[in-house]
């Protein structure tokens, strides 16, 4: 798995080393996002869909400036139209819209507190073409604290810690009320500036958004999960005091006639049975260190559509699979990182601050 340290510098020069360093990598998946989006969403006409994507580039401008400029630091390294980057970010979210065709992608969050302090971790399921960008970026801005992200090149964080402690996982859902928002990476990065979690959590409630994710936000003494739509946000835990799973369907009442219809593969219900029984009851197993929970997001049972779940079909480079996981320790500020499918490999630490 690549990484890329960022140090110094204005936001724009921060974006224009990443896509520099990134170059070839970010136009190849900006041509595989841009050819799937085509595909999935029901808005069959290419100048409207392109229409969309700069509408999100002028959105994060106007919300994040400072995010914004990095945002544009990274096209303009890469060789890249903002457009097509806003596609690389964004493709879940623009898919969305119309709302777009179902889809099986998705990711398993668990968080609990160990006899060490709080972890938070998650698998990072997408279509398996995005494999081969998985990095890890290291950024120390010139302000605001030291952030480590797991991320695709070109994409601005996804998820991540930082040296204060802040953790933001987070889970694809798909709603029916999509619409021009901010980039939900550009989102995830705005709260990992943030110091404490119940700031990061006043920065999600503010955001305009463009459509569903759950966000999983935590830090040493606080945690929260948050299921949202577009239009809608809906704190669902704070302070689990056991373990707390979430995959990628919403569980508020008031939410899920919000969900649009899940795609007949989609794993989401077997993922989050499998942590159920494997995270509470009779069959639990147990959580108190970071290895424990590393096997848990490696588990086979029921493969393919296991927690670490793998290619039905392996003749559609875009079917979904685990493209890998990462792990924020937050009492000791480190942050593990792995590529690919997770079931008994090593991960990568990184220490944070």
């Amino acid at each position: 798995m690549q990484t890329l340290a960022l140090a110094g510098g204005s936001p724009a020069e921060i974006g224009l080393s990443h896509g520099e360093a990134f170059r070839n990598e970010i136009q190849k998946l900006a041509d595989i996002r841009w050819e799937l989006l085509c595909r999935r969403s029901p808005i069959r006409s290419k100048d409207v869909l392109v229409g969309l994507a700069k509408q999100h580039v002028d959105k994060l401008a106007r919300t994040y400036p400072q995010l914004g400029a990095e945002f544009l630091g990274i096209a303009t390294g890469a060789h890249v139209e903002s457009w097509r980057l806003a596609v690389l970010n964004h493709y879940t979210d623009l898919r969305d819209i119309g709302p777009g065709l179902p889809d099986d992608e998705g990711c398993s969050i668990l968080y609990t507190r160990t006899p060490a302090g709080p972890v938070l971790a998650q698998t990072w399921d997408m279509h398996a073409s995005a494999e081969p960008y998985v990095c890890v970026l290291q950024l120390w801005p010139d302000t605001g604290p030291e952030v480590v992200t797991f991320t695709v090149m070109g994409c601005m964080g996804m998820i991540g810690m930082n040296a204060e402690g802040v953790a933001v996982g987070i889970n694809n859902l798909t709603p029916t009320d999509a619409r021009i928002g901010v980039l939900w990476p550009a989102l995830v990065r705005r709260m990992l500036q943030c110091r404490t979690a119940n700031e990061a959590l006043g920065v999600l409630k503010a955001a305009p958004l463009g459509s569903g994710h759950n966000y999983f936000i935590a830090d040493v003494d606080t945690a929260y999960n948050v299921e949202t739509t577009a239009i809608h946000k809906v704190v669902t835990a704070t302070n689990p005091s056991g373990p707390f799973w979430h995959t990628n369907h919403y569980l508020d009442s008031s939410l899920i006639p919000l969900q649009a219809p899940l795609y007949p593969s989609s794993t989401t219900h077997v993922r989050y049975q499998r942590l159920a029984e494997l995270c509470a009851g009779p069959t639990a197993v147990p959580l108190n260190s970071v290895e424990q929970i590393m096997d848990v997001l490696g588990d086979h049972v029921g493969y393919p559509q296991s927690i670490c779940s793998h290619v039905r079909d392996e003749e559609d480079p875009s079917a979904s699979k685990t493209c890998g996981a990462a792990i924020c320790d937050i009492s000791q500020r480190v942050f593990y990182a792995a590529p690919g499918c997770v079931h008994d490999m090593p991960y990568m630490p990184f220490s944070v601050g």
